[in-house]
């Protein structure tokens, strides 16, 4: 079973009431069963608040994405991020449009701008999905103000952390850059893979400028900034696909995206309302894609997870596990 069912379907936009979530792993797993199904027995905050390569704000940060995710709400507390509060979403005129529910939190200084939040069914499996979303190749077909992206660094892979990297992604009106600046974010981003097959990435501006960060890369370009955004891409339960068929998936996206510029905040944060609604094109980007496609891009995030597990085997001292060879 995938936490996914904690929140019926149809009702994704209500969150439950968060309660103190159980310390040790078996009062999690009885609590991600409620629905009467046998719970996965994987300790997802545990791994990431355990996990030896991460800083203490990249653990935050994943944490607090995977918290936004109705799959997790209840297994992730205040103090699992720092301590931080988590304000209720505020749901926004035309949220449930075309099948994405949006809603928004206010800014808390020194932020400006408002965090965007959108919820959605995609008609691919999690493995799909997430490439999508999170691969250039893929994301351009979705994102058409998405110009470029450089990645700047790679760190290793250890299960179930799969990519540590910072890199700058490019947006802009593509042929108008003459008469709408181009964006530039310098990104830190942190990504974790689970058994159930879920998938989360949490991506921020960080605090130091990296070492191989030169600045915008062209004149009239402006330097933005991102607040802690990302995706969770959680696979339905058992129930759930005897309705929804197996080729579906639940996404939540976050985004708090400052432009910096002479952008008039209440004008942007009009705007950015409708950011969520990206998730359409992602759906449609979903269904356009041919079979023979989906199993490439199935495959080759299977192979992605067996050489993490294969590294995290080998900085374990152990000898690997079987499926754990590296992809070629």
């Amino acid at each position: 079973m995938s936490p996914a069912a904690v929140v019926p379907v149809g009702e994704m936009d209500m969150l439950p009431p968060r309660k103190v979530a159980p310390s040790d792993l078996k009062g999690q797993v009885a609590e991600l069963g409620a629905s009467g199904k046998a719970a996965p027995a994987f300790d997802y905050v545990g791994s990431i608040k355990n996990h030896p390569q991460l800083s203490d704000f990249e653990k935050q940060s994943l944490l607090w994405v995977l918290a936004q995710s109705p799959c997790f709400h209840r297994l992730i507390q205040p103090a699992d991020i720092g301590g931080h509060a988590m304000p209720d979403w505020v749901k926004c005129t035309g949220s449930g449009m075309l099948g994405i529910q949006i809603a928004r939190q206010d800014p808390v200084a020194p932020e400006r701008v408002y965090k965007m939040r959108g919820i959605a069914e995609i008609p691919a499996s999690t493995e799909v999905t997430y490439e999508l979303v999170t691969e250039f190749e893929h994301m351009q077909k979705w994102d058409k103000m998405l110009l470029n992206l450089q990645v700047l660094e790679r760190s290793p892979k250890q299960y179930p952390i799969l990519r540590i990297g910072t890199f700058i992604n490019t947006y802009g009106v593509p042929g108008m850059s003459w008469l709408f600046n181009e964006r530039e974010f310098c990104c830190r981003g942190v990504a974790a893979h689970f058994p159930d097959g879920t998938r989360a990435l949490a991506v921020y501006t960080p605090a130091e400028v990296h070492a191989n960060d030169k600045g915008v890369s062209k004149p009239r370009t402006i330097r933005a900034h991102m607040g802690v955004s990302g995706y969770v891409v959680s696979p339905y339960a058992d129930e759930a696909r005897q309705h929804l068929g197996n080729d579906k998936c639940q996404i939540t996206m976050v985004l708090q995206v400052d432009p910096m510029g002479s952008v008039p905040l209440p004008v942007y944060n009009t705007v950015s309302m409708m950011m969520p609604m990206n998730l359409q094109r992602v759906k449609m980007a979903a269904a356009k894609l041919k079979p023979e496609e989906k199993a490439a891009m199935q495959q080759r995030q299977l192979q992605i997870v067996a050489a993490s597990k294969a590294e995290a085997a080998a900085a374990a001292g152990g000898k690997g596990s079987k499926g754990g060879k590296k992809a070629k």
